[in-house]
C-alpha cells in the first residue's frame, strides 16, 4: 500500500534536477562586473561552484577561488574566497564586513582591515588569518570575537553574550560602522514573520477509535470496547496554513496553524467475550475530517532538506456520511449464535480535541514550490455521544505533498 507514496515521492523529488537560474551578475577575480543568470544552487548546495548561463546562453562553471563574488536576485549575495576554497554567504559590506559558511555547523567570518576572524565551534579556539597565514588565537565566543575586533569603539558595550543569528551579529557590525562614520549595506533580504501556504497531500492513515463507557458494572468498573487499529483508503487532503516566525529571537522555532480537509474510508473488526460467547463487530466508517492544527516547528536541520519536529494542540470536525456496525454472536454451546439482520447506526459526536505531534521533511524544488514528507500521530476525545461515553480517536498519518510557499 506504500508504493504510492515512494513512487510520488521520486517523482516530485526529480523535478529538484530541472536547473533553474535567476537574474544576477559577478564580479571576476580581475573585478570586471558582467551581468548573467546564476543557477540557484550556487553557493548553497553547490558551496564551492557557481554556475553562471550567459546572455548567448553559454554555461560556464566557476569555482570559489576563481571569482570575486557573485549576486542573484534569488538567493542574495555570495563572496569567493581562497582560504577554504568555497562560497560564503555576503551579510554585511562595509568597513567592517560580515560573511557566513553554509555548512552543516556554520561559522561567521568577519573582515577587517584585510583580516579574516573565523568563529571556530564552542571548543576551539578562534583562528586570525591575514594572507592565508595563522596571526593569533582567541577566544572562541562570538561576544568576545566582537568585542576584539570592534575596541575602537567601547561605547558599543558588548554584552557578554550574543545570540548567534545572523540578524543578531549583523546588528552589532553595523552599529560598529556607524562608531566609525563608515557606511554598511546589509545584503540579507528581508525575512517575512508571516508566510501563508497552500497545500495538497496524498495520505495514508490508520484509525483506533475507542468507546469509553459510562456504564458501571456490579464491581464498579467502567466497561469500554472499540474500534482496533485498523487502515484507510489512501486519499487526497487540501488546506490552507499560516506560519509565524521571529528570526530575531529564534531562526529555526516556528508556530504554524493549518486547515486541511481530509477524507478517509475506514474499515475494522472487533470482537468482545463475555461468558456465553463472543461477539463479532465489523465496523465501516466513512469520514470526512476537518483539521486545525496548531503547532510549533523546531528546525532540526536546513541542508540539504529542512527537518522539522512537530507537536501541538488539534481541534477537528468529523462528518460521517456512512458509520454503522454489523453484529454477530458466536454462542458456546449449549447457548444459540445469532447474526443480526442490517446493521446499527453508529452516532459519532462531530468535535474532537487533542494533541498531536510528529516529523515534516521539506525540500524546496523551484521558487516558491516545495515538496514534503509528513509524519504525524494524532489524538482527540470529545465528550458524551449517544453511546453513554466518551469516544477517544486516535489517528497515524503518513502523507507526501507539494505546497506553495508566499
Amino acid at each position: 500500500m506504500l508504493k504510492p507514496f515512494f513512487v510520488l515521492f521520486a517523482l516530485l523529488w526529480s523535478i529538484q534536477s530541472i536547473a533553474q537560474y535567476h537574474k544576477g551578475y559577478i564580479v571576476t577575480s580581475n573585478l570586471d562586473t558582467i551581468a548573467c543568470k546564476i543557477h540557484e544552487k550556487s553557493g548553497i548546495n553547490n558551496k564551492s561552484t557557481c554556475l553562471v548561463k550567459l546572455a548567448d546562453g553559454t554555461r560556464i562553471k566557476y569555482k570559489a577561488d576563481e571569482l570575486h563574488k557573485f549576486f542573484s536576485q534569488k538567493t542574495g549575495s555570495f563572496l569567493g574566497q581562497k582560504i577554504e576554497k568555497r562560497f560564503v554567504k555576503e551579510i554585511v559590506s562595509g568597513e567592517l564586513s560580515l560573511y557566513k559558511t553554509l555548512d552543516w555547523k556554520p561559522k561567521y567570518i568577519f573582515n577587517k582591515d584585510s583580516i579574516l576572524v573565523i568563529s571556530s565551534n564552542p571548543n576551539d579556539d578562534v583562528i586570525f588569518h591575514e594572507n592565508n597565514k595563522l596571526l593569533v588565537k582567541y577566544d572562541h565566543k562570538l561576544s568576545s570575537i566582537l568585542k576584539y575586533i570592534t575596541q575602537e569603539c567601547p561605547q558599543l558595550n558588548i554584552p557578554s553574550f550574543v545570540k548567534s543569528n545572523d540578524y543578531s551579529v549583523a546588528d552589532w557590525v553595523m552599529k560598529y560602522n556607524n562608531c566609525m562614520d563608515q557606511n554598511s549595506v546589509f545584503l540579507l533580504p528581508k525575512k517575512k514573520n508571516i508566510s501563508v501556504h497552500v497545500l495538497a497531500k496524498y495520505e495514508y492513515s490508520s484509525v483506533s477509535t475507542d468507546f469509553i463507557y459510562k456504564t458501571v458494572s456490579v464491581d464498579n468498573v467502567a466497561t469500554a470496547f472499540g474500534i482496533p487499529y485498523s487502515k484507510a483508503n489512501p486519499s487526497s487532503a487540501f488546506g490552507i496554513g499560516l506560519e509565524l516566525g521571529s528570526p530575531i529571537i529564534m531562526d529555526n522555532l516556528f508556530l504554524q496553524f493549518e486547515f486541511e480537509r481530509e477524507k478517509y474510508l475506514f474499515t475494522g473488526e472487533a470482537q468482545r467475550e463475555f461468558t456465553t460467547g463472543i461477539r463479532y463487530n465489523e465496523y465501516r466508517l466513512n469520514q470526512t475530517i476537518y483539521t486545525i492544527p496548531i503547532f510549533m516547528k523546531f528546525r532540526l536541520m536546513k541542508l540539504p532538506l529542512e527537518v522539522y519536529l512537530e507537536g501541538g494542540y488539534i481541534h477537528s470536525i468529523n462528518q460521517f456520511s456512512e458509520s454503522y456496525q454489523k453484529e454477530r454472536f458466536e454462542a458456546f454451546p449449549p447457548f444459540i449464535s445469532r447474526e443480526n439482520e442490517g446493521v446499527q447506526d453508529l452516532v459519532f459526536p462531530k468535535t474532537y480535541t487533542g494533541i498531536m505531534g510528529g516529523l515534516s521533511l521539506e525540500k524546496k524544488i523551484a521558487g516558491n514550490l516545495s515538496i514534503g514528507a509528513f509524519y504525524r500521530y494524532r489524538s482527540a476525545r470529545t465528550g458524551e455521544s449517544n453511546l453513554s461515553g466518551r469516544v477517544v480517536q486516535s489517528n497515524l498519518v503518513h502523507s507526501v505533498g507539494m505546497f506553495l510557499k508566499y
